[in-house]
């Protein structure tokens, strides 16, 4: 955001006011990675904001409020628990953009279900309220580098990895504009496929977390081949294949490969290796944390969920790195999902392949504990 170039004049008027003077360090911090094309001033925002279960039931059941509340007492529904918290939600919605108006930001709203790749255009930053699901549907139609922040609006319901974290959506406006945040770069994932001959495209959306492969029925066998980094093919039978980031090593990929402290004390014991408790788990925790990478490493981690081997397959690495990696379908039914929100057919024939490249990376931030 932005390169600015005010005159003279302009910086003497800005100066006058405490507020605008804020606007203009957080504007020449922002200049700090200037976009190309001309010079923007911070002057308009999109708030792509989650909707709250509460408000999604009442969209979808219709009616009143007596009715749609007793229709979710029906189904055993803690009622009350998702109208408070629909409530903390929308309230810090309005916090969030009550504070960027008063520093005379221009907010647009959109709703994560009804944003679209206009609504992106022309903004200075994109804001997403919500939790981390609502960060990556803001984060998925942006394709320059307009940055994309995360505010989290309910921390009881939500961890919110990839927002601002510990402090209120007002606080979080008056720490970046005062200049109070570090630009942080995150890869994401390129997507070409094609057939092998000339039909060959790139998927429009970027995954910032994770691309999945995998059988739509998911108690059925995946069939492909995995090339990492240009090597020999490798014939895979296997629940599905995660290809993640290091944004989304903390997410799905990490909760399937993880391992738990009841296997580290069965493999101790079989190799006759004696271990108190204490030592199971920080083996185990050791183990974990080894999966997580950050979220600007140029490398891909795969996971090979369930992989099957017996006299006709032989995976040799379930979990490991690579630059890019080429996976041809062998399947019948399969699809290939970007960050669980937009899929492909990838079935027999097709090929996917994947890789980071330097202009794909988000550009977001991270704010500076004094």
């Amino acid at each position: 955001f932005f390169l600015l170039r005010y005159s003279d004049l302009v910086c003497a008027m800005l100066r006058r006011t405490t507020s605008a003077s804020r606007l203009l360090r957080f504007a020449r911090r922002f200049s700090l990675q200037p976009l190309a094309g001309e010079p923007r001033e911070l002057r308009k925002c999109l708030v792509v904001c989650k909707t709250a279960r509460y408000d999604v039931e009442t969209e979808r059941l219709g009616g009143t409020e007596e009715e749609v509340d007793n229709q979710l007492h029906r189904r055993g529904t803690n009622v009350e628990y998702l109208k408070e918290r629909s409530s903390v939600h929308n309230t810090n919605v309005d916090l969030l953009v009550h504070a960027l108006q008063a520093k005379g930001v221009e907010v647009h709203r959109v709703r994560a279900r009804k944003y679209e790749d206009a609504d992106a255009r022309g903004m200075d930053v994109i804001f997403s309220a919500g939790g981390d699901g609502t960060f990556l549907t803001a984060a998925m139609l942006v394709r320059d580098n307009t940055p994309v922040i995360g505010i989290n609006t309910d921390p009881v319901t939500s961890r919110g990895e990839l927002c601002l974290r510990g402090l209120t959506p007002a606080e979080n406006v008056a720490a970046l504009l005062n200049g109070k945040f570090e630009w942080k770069h995150r890869t994401r994932i390129r997507v070409v496929i094609s057939d092998g001959g000339k039909n060959e495209y790139t998927l429009p959306h970027r995954a910032l977390n994770e691309v999945f492969i995998a059988e739509s029925h998911p108690f059925k066998t995946s069939y492909y081949d995995l090339c990492v980094d240009g090597g020999e093919y490798e014939k895979h039978k296997s629940s599905g294949l995660i290809v993640t980031t290091g944004t989304g090593s903390t997410a799905w990929s990490f909760n399937d490969a993880k391992i738990h402290t009841s296997e580290v004390r069965k493999i101790l014991q079989l190799a006759n290796v004696s271990a108190s408790e204490d030592q199971c788990e920080q083996i185990m925790m050791s183990y974990n944390r080894s999966l997580i990478f950050p979220s600007s490493d140029p490398r891909l981690m795969y996971v090979v969920r369930a992989p099957i081997n017996n006299n006709t397959t032989s995976i040799r690495n379930p979990l490991g790195y690579a630059k890019s990696l080429r996976i041809v379908s062998r399947s019948w039914d399969a699809r290939l999902s970007v960050d669980g929100a937009t899929e492909v057919d990838f079935n027999d024939g097709k090929i996917a392949d994947l890789s980071l490249c330097e202009e794909d990376r988000l550009r977001t931030a991270q704010l500076v504990v004094d």
